[in-house]
């Protein structure tokens, strides 16, 4: 009989704990729903453009190192490093004076940035 009872209260809890993780999901917003769809080259786009500082020119420029970026996403510097290479090869990035630590973004980038935004808050008034 205490087998039974022990069995019943594993039950329950593992019932809770289901029943929590499943209400966590379901409370999640938008944004994270298009932060898992894309990949971390979006994200770090979309980092490094709200990263952007204007210089006294006019031009905005991007203050961010690789190893700032590979800290706050998690990632290794070699991943990152590989990630800025496809960003430059895909006419998304480029360096500024080939001064480290200074980039700019693309037109193509911030086409691409601006038509993700239209469709998150697309996705938010459909809600």
């Amino acid at each position: 009989m205490i087998w039974h009872s022990i069995r019943y209260k594993i039950n329950i809890n593992y019932f809770i704990f289901v029943f929590a993780k499943n209400k966590r999901r379901s409370e999640k917003t938008l944004g994270s729903v298009i932060d898992r769809m894309t990949n971390n080259t979006y994200k770090i786009l979309k980092y490094m453009y709200s990263k952007q500082v204007e210089a006294p020119d006019g031009d905005k420029y991007i203050p961010v190192s690789q190893v700032e970026i590979a800290d706050i996403f998690g990632m290794s510097t070699i991943t990152v490093n590989k990630l800025f290479k496809q960003l430059k090869a895909d006419d998304l990035l480029y360096p500024i004076e080939n001064k480290r630590k200074r980039y700019k973004l693309s037109d193509r980038a911030l086409i691409i940035l601006k038509d993700i935004s239209k469709l998150e808050n697309k996705l938010e008034e459909d809600q």
